[in-house]
């Protein structure tokens, strides 16, 4: 099966600053392919853009501060890189947050972040009113796929990006505007996101020694992420896919509807 070729794709990746976002825009840096990332942590963004034109040139790498719960920001920001690369080919909306004290804040950036992110590349996108067709991947989590009793707010979150997602790659015209949509679950990664839980994080915070017991057995590093993000965007087809990387295993996985009968709890 022939793969996906990243060499001089134009990728627009949210959350570029953080550890996930960053180890991405590098891997596909690597791929010859060419970034444009945002973060709303403006100075942490600048930083990581030094670093990233030292190693890679201004020709291929930029960077803007933008919130993506801010639709016109947003909407500005994906112009800029318009602007600086002529097109943008893959959409990767990463930026989330995890925090159950902050239910609202958790919405906005992960569920309606991906939403606003999705809704302006397709825009950009779409082959039926002059674009160049493109992809989009959203970042969800094991918690997209599984229910955890921890972060329900998070994972109700990344339960409706894998929903959204997968059900814009069901749109009956979606090859007529050239647009391909996947979702990316990975489990616990070696991040600030999981080693720096404080109370707040967590709904149960009296299991919060068991949770980071536990987070250091399963943890996965920062590469392993980037082999399956890679895996997936050089898919030859890759609408509709879902794919679930932990430490042990990198699979494609699809969620099935179960009846159970009429009574409950089921016999």
């Amino acid at each position: 099966m022939t793969a996906y070729d990243l060499a001089g794709k134009v990728f627009f990746i949210t959350g570029g600053a953080g550890d996930i976002g960053r180890s991405i825009t590098e891997g596909v840096l690597d791929k010859k392919s060419k970034v444009f990332f945002i973060d709303n942590n403006e100075e942490a963004g600048r930083k990581v853009l030094d670093e990233l034109l030292s190693k890679y040139g201004g020709n291929n790498v930029d960077f803007f501060a933008c919130d993506v719960t801010d639709r016109d920001n947003f909407e500005e920001a994906f112009q800029q890189a318009v602007d600086k690369f002529g097109h943008v080919d893959i959409m990767f909306n990463n930026a989330g947050i995890m925090c159950e004290a902050k239910p609202k804040r958790v919405v906005e950036i992960n569920l309606l972040g991906s939403i606003y992110g999705s809704e302006i590349a397709a825009a950009h996108m779409t082959k039926d009113k002059g674009g160049k067709g493109g992809r989009i991947i959203n970042m969800s989590s094991v918690a997209g796929i599984q229910d955890i009793t921890a972060v329900p707010t998070y994972g109700a979150t990344k339960q409706g990006i894998r929903s959204f997602t997968i059900s814009c790659s069901m749109q009956p015209n979606i090859e007529d505007v050239g647009i391909e949509y996947a979702v990316l679950h990975p489990g616990n990664v070696s991040t600030g996101l999981n080693s720096n839980l404080e109370p707040g994080d967590l709904l149960f915070m009296d299991k919060l020694v068991a949770i980071k017991n536990n987070l250091e057995i399963t943890t996965m590093t920062l590469e392993r992420v980037v082999e399956a993000f890679l895996k997936l965007v050089t898919l030859e087809k890759m609408n509709g896919a879902m794919l679930e990387v932990t430490r042990d295993k990198i699979c494609f996985v699809r969620l099935e509807r179960q009846e159970l009968g009429s009574i409950y709890p089921p016999p």
